[in-house]
């Protein structure tokens, strides 16, 4: 387990979850979020901004429990 503060980098994060095989467990505090998809429809043609975090497909992604207005300050990827 490796537990790291990505100060909000989304490119830290992925250097972590590229580089790092000697762990099966990451912590991370302040992971990025931001925009990853928008999300159109009839009613709404500029669309809204779907958020979500950096992702891997080595890694499981695992997030607290929390409101669409909340700040996500600790993310735990697995193998």
């Amino acid at each position: 387990m490796k537990s790291v503060n990505a100060y909000q980098s989304s490119e830290c994060t992925h250097t972590l979850l590229q580089t790092d095989g000697n762990y099966d467990i990451l912590l991370i505090q302040e992971p990025w979020v931001g925009t990853v998809a928008t999300l159109r429809s009839d009613s709404d043609p500029e669309g809204s901004a779907q958020r979500g975090t950096t992702f891997n497909n080595k890694w499981d992604t695992y997030l607290p429990t929390h409101k669409p207005t909340n700040e996500v300050k600790a993310i735990a990827y697995s193998k």
